[in-house]
């Protein structure tokens, strides 16, 4: 891996950003509808923070220096990124957002 690592950050964030708001935008309009103002609130505050530690492990993976772990952790992200595509078109939420 390659010490320069920024195009990597700044995708990781980018993608992280899209996550973030398709979540939202999909509970926004299938969900809340059916919540209390503050389960509302309780929830989308929820969703940013297991989003920002998700983010902050893949942040930490790319600046790790070695091959092992990011080795181990790319396996992993890739498992749930496949989880979450299925989740996403079973929902009929664009990932593209």
């Amino acid at each position: 891996m390659s010490r320069d690592n920024s195009y990597a950050k700044n995708l990781l964030a980018q993608r992280g950003r899209r996550a973030v708001a398709t979540l939202l935008n999909w509970l926004e309009s299938n969900v809340y509808q059916h919540l209390p103002e503050e389960l509302q609130a309780e929830t989308r505050s929820r969703v940013m923070a297991v989003m920002g530690e998700y983010q902050d492990l893949a942040m930490d993976m790319v600046a790790a220096d070695t091959g092992i772990i990011n080795d181990y952790w790319a396996e992993a992200l890739t498992d749930i990124h496949t989880i979450l595509r299925r989740i996403d078109g079973h929902y009929k939420v664009s990932s593209d957002r």
